[in-house]
């Protein structure tokens, strides 16, 4: 059974991790519960909501593929591989700075992702809080992900952002069908529709499994080895 309505996929191990994803939340975090660590703190708060914003883009991206708004469906589609570019990014980091023992180098990226910013009023002194451009953050993940280094994701994304921007795709291409021989044109054959993105759409979910596993990693693997040399 697919996770997105009328899809006949086997998705299986998608759901099971959109499950243990949602299992990661916790209410809220405490210094004393941490032994007053601060960056470890920041690095778990960053996680968190992360992991809620995932879930919440999925469930965004479900409720509007079955209500048939295609646009909402492929905006969060779209959204997902940003986070799960994010994700990645900042996993890697962690865990090279951990590897490392680096306290500042770990802080350094847990604060960049956290309170990254375009607005350049909230970017800080020598643009500590400037975040990096989208397009960089999703090239680094497809070169992290496959050893081949090509574009994947980036193409995906590349792909729905012609939906989400009032483009030929997202406006004629998403609304209509022409019958240029008849001199006519149709609109609102979401079914139809749905055929053609669909494929996209499956592999900006396969961001719900790379965040599960990065938090999973955060949790059981990295986080002890943070808790060994962060200064108390």
């Amino acid at each position: 059974m697919g996770f997105l309505k009328g899809d006949a996929g086997d998705d299986r191990e998608i759901t099971e991790a959109f499950l243990r994803l949602r299992k990661h939340c916790v209410r809220d975090l405490s210094t004393n519960y941490l032994d007053n660590l601060k960056v470890v703190w920041k690095a778990k708060s960053t996680y968190q909501c992360l992991v809620r914003r995932t879930i919440d883009a999925v469930d965004g991206m479900r409720a509007a593929w079955n209500a048939g708004n295609l646009l909402t469906a492929l905006t969060m589609g779209r959204s997902l591989i940003e986070i799960g570019a994010v994700v990645r990014r900042l996993s890697d980091s962690v865990k090279e700075a951990t590897e490392k023992h680096d306290v500042e180098a770990l802080d350094s990226v847990i604060m960049n992702v956290g309170f990254g910013t375009r607005v350049e009023e909230f970017q800080g002194e020598d643009d500590e809080y400037k975040a990096l451009n989208i397009l960089t953050v999703i090239e680094r993940m497809d070169r992290s992900i496959f050893k081949d280094k090509k574009s994947r994701l980036l193409s995906s994304y590349e792909f729905l952002s012609e939906f989400v921007h009032p483009n030929h795709l997202g406006i004629l291409g998403l609304y209509s069908d022409s019958f240029a021989e008849e001199y006519r044109i149709e609109f609102g054959r979401t079914a139809r529709k749905k055929e053609h993105v669909l494929s996209q759409l499956r592999i900006s979910l396969g961001m719900i499994w790379l965040v599960e596993q990065a938090a999973s990693d955060f949790e059981l693997l990295v986080l002890p080895e943070m808790l060994k040399f962060v200064p108390r």
